[in-house]
């Protein structure tokens, strides 16, 4: 009798070849994307950091109906990118005002 872990489970779909031959998680291709690319999640209290903010004022944010600051949903937990908060820190600069300073004659 093989009492082998890394065979698959019977009735398992297999999604692509893992390194040992054995079961592949169907997710297994995004999370690989995710980590080559480098980038760290953040919890609330570090965005709140960044923003100089509360964090009560990140997870506001964040759980609105139309989000303002994107993030990564694990399970309970909620993680975002970088990129994301430097996006929404954009998305809140203002622009100059079109009129110009009118002077007084």
């Amino acid at each position: 009798m093989d009492t082998s872990i890394n065979k698959p489970i019977s009735g398992a779909i297999e999604t692509g070849a893992a390194p040992n031959g054995g079961f592949q998680h169907p997710f297994a291709s995004r999370l690989n994307a995710v980590s080559q690319i480098g980038e760290q999640l953040m919890t609330a209290i570090e965005v709140a950091g960044v923003l100089r903010t509360s964090e009560r004022y990140v997870r506001d944010h964040t759980t609105r109906r139309f989000p303002k600051i994107r993030a990564v949903c694990l399970g309970k937990l909620i993680r975002y990118r970088r990129s994301d908060v430097d996006e929404f820190i954009v998305q809140l600069s203002t622009d100059p005002t079109s009129r110009s300073r009118r002077s007084r004659d």
